[in-house]
């Protein structure tokens, strides 16, 4: 049977694994750039305007995502898909800081917009 220390001991031991892990978060928090801070990138393809803070080569490969997206679900569904007269505006950045307001579990979050262009 365990003695009251070794529960101390247990019980400290867990203390500071949780106390670390609470300052790591603060510190990764602390030090993540606020979103109007941070570079953003411009790419326009075909069906698509996306804003991205992920840096050029990530967001061109967003880029080819959605269009070969769109070509699938055409695929799929057997006919095309009617260009709009509206170009998607599509957001993309890395929320993963504290709070995360727009994150899906530990995804990139993304969002879009309609407007005329």
């Amino acid at each position: 049977m365990p003695t009251r220390s070794e529960y101390d001991l247990a019980w400290r031991a867990t203390i500071r694994a949780a106390l670390a892990v609470a300052l790591c978060g603060l510190w990764a928090g602390c030090i993540s750039t606020r979103l109007e801070d941070r570079e953003w990138v411009q790419v326009e393809t075909t069906h698509y305007e996306i804003w991205s803070s992920l840096g050029a080569d990530a967001s061109l490969r967003l880029a080819g995502e959605l269009e070969r997206f769109r070509s699938a679900t055409e695929f799929v569904s057997g006919r095309e898909i009617r260009r709009a007269p509206l170009r998607a505006r599509v957001y993309a950045f890395d929320d993963r800081g504290i709070g995360r307001p727009f994150a899906f579990g530990s995804e990139r979050s993304s969002g879009s917009t309609m407007r005329a262009g």
